[in-house]
């Protein structure tokens, strides 16, 4: 439930709204950023490989997107970063197989629900990097607030600290 991972009642003071994604994953603070959703048929083979195989084709297309942009991307391809610590809530405190990196940070995370042959994928984007703005809603172990937000600030990236010049919203949208 979100109460374990949440403080939900500073989000309601801050007027910080709370969003549910079907798909699960991490908590995002939305600013400055791109949230895409992909809902697709899955192939034979993904439903024998599992989630694996469609994170990775998407995961694919959206590298290939950013380098049109001009952002040297990478896929990662291990699970890296602050995971099963304490930190669960939080989707760029740690880097899973597939997502979007760039100079060894998660520019983009992941989250993907499949059931019989569909599947939808959630993805998020960041603009530029506001995560740390998470740490204080996130029920962290005893003293290890200020470790997130530093974790935060240090593990994620925006795509304007990759690009000259960042592309309006619209543009990157229709990239995507």
């Amino acid at each position: 439930s979100a109460a374990r991972e949440i403080n939900l009642e500073g989000m309601e003071k801050q007027g910080v709204p709370l969003v549910r994604r079907s798909t699960g994953g991490g908590a995002v603070i939305h600013e400055d950023d791109l949230t895409c959703s992909v809902v697709a048929p899955t192939q034979l083979d993904t439903q024998q490989a599992g989630v694996k195989v469609s994170y990775q084709k998407i995961s694919l297309g959206i590298r290939a997107t950013l380098a049109m942009l001009g952002a040297d991307v990478e896929i990662a391809e291990r699970w890296q970063g602050e995971r099963g610590k304490g930190w669960r809530g939080a989707c760029f405190a740690s880097l899973a197989p597939s997502e979007i990196t760039a100079k060894g940070r998660k520019l983009m995370g992941h989250a993907q629900w499949l059931k019989g042959r569909v599947y939808l994928q959630q993805s998020s984007l960041l603009l530029r990097n506001r995560q740390a703005g998470l740490a204080p809603f996130l029920k962290t172990p005893e003293g290890s607030g200020e470790r997130l937000f530093h974790q935060l600030s240090r593990q994620a990236v925006g795509l304007a600290e990759l690009l000259k010049d960042l592309p309006s919203y619209e543009e990157i949208c229709l990239a995507i």
